[in-house]
This record gives structure tokens, sequence and C-alpha cells, in this order.
């Protein structure tokens, strides 16, 4: 799945916000650390309902809506 030109906008504003707040610049880090750090703290447990990684039941109907919008949830 590919983000449109206008989901990759969004995607690069949002992550390159913080770095425009402080003024610092932040290290790029790896899908593993971003998803370690962020992503697993709801993921890892199904808190507030969000799909574990290895549940593809629970996946399936939100790839299917594609990938700036299942970016877009993870943001909200």
């Amino acid at each position: 799945m590919c983000l449109s030109r206008a989901g990759v906008a969004v995607v690069a504003a949002l992550v390159g916000a913080p770095c425009m707040q402080t003024g610092h610049a932040q290290a790029v880090k790896s899908g593993q650390q971003v998803h370690k750090e962020v992503c697993g703290v709801c993921h890892n447990d199904g808190l507030a309902k969000a799909p574990k990684l290895s549940d593809k039941k629970a996946w399936e109907p939100l790839i299917s809506e594609g990938q700036a919008v299942l970016t877009a949830h993870g943001w909200v």
C-alpha cells in the first residue's frame, strides 16, 4: 500500500511537528523502534480497542481502508 502525495505530506508534517516546536533535530528511527516506543503502547495490550499486532482478523477491515487512513487513525 502506498500513501498518496497528500497522505505523505500529512504524515511528514505530523512527524516533523515535534522538531519544529522544539527546534531540535531528531534522529531517524526504525519502524521497529517507532512501534516499540509509540504504537506498542496501545497495540501490545489492546488498549483503547487497538488491535494487537498478531491479530490478523482485527486488522483486516483497517487495512482495507488504505495506508493514509490507517496512519491517520494512529495520530487520532
